[in-house]
């Protein structure tokens, strides 16, 4: 008898582990409105200097407009000479002069280049009401993604919380028994 419980108790934690991680990986497919970019501020010098200084943090679509949030602070990037940008689905996907995928919203990257205090002596533009600064002039994006920039990373840590209760809920029944 003391065995059945067991077992019956091993399917219960197993069955809830399985609903977690099933949660959890439909969590990361969720969709939502597409993105809308007013500016997309590009350097209009073909040959600039790039400044040496990196920063790293979350690529996010904030007011209309590419940011780059680190911490506590949000820097609107002005991209190098001939760089532009595409919708797709969700996400807005940055591309070099070549046309290639460098980084798209929501992921962690490292941005070489540096702080400019205005975009008009890179872009040519005024900023508007959403083009606020600080601006960060990108000399160059990291291709190396950081651990938690994974589609997976969400359902992976859904499940192995849920194991860890499972593994804990077990322990503790049988030391009852």
């Amino acid at each position: 008898m003391r065995s059945l419980k067991t077992r019956g108790g091993l399917r219960f934690v197993f069955g809830i582990t399985a609903c977690l991680l099933v949660i959890g990986l439909t969590a990361t497919a969720c969709t939502s409105e597409s993105p809308e970019i007013d500016i997309f501020p590009v350097n209009k010098y073909p040959e600039a200097a790039s400044f040496l200084a990196l920063n790293t943090g979350k690529l996010v679509v904030e007011n209309d407009v590419l940011r780059l949030k680190s911490g506590g602070d949000s820097h609107l990037l002005i991209w190098p000479y001939g760089w532009s940008y595409r919708i797709s689905g969700i996400q807005v996907e940055v591309l070099n002069q070549d046309g290639e995928f460098i980084v798209r919203s929501g992921q962690y990257k490292a941005f070489g280049g540096g702080e400019v205090i205005s975009m008009e002596p890179y872009t040519g533009i005024s900023p508007s009401g959403n083009a606020g600064g600080p601006y960060w002039l990108v000399g160059s994006v990291d291709d190396a993604s950081f651990w938690h920039d994974q589609r997976w990373y969400p359902g992976l840590a859904a499940a192995l919380l849920a194991a860890v209760g499972a593994a804990i809920w077990v322990f503790r029944r049988r030391r009852k028994a």
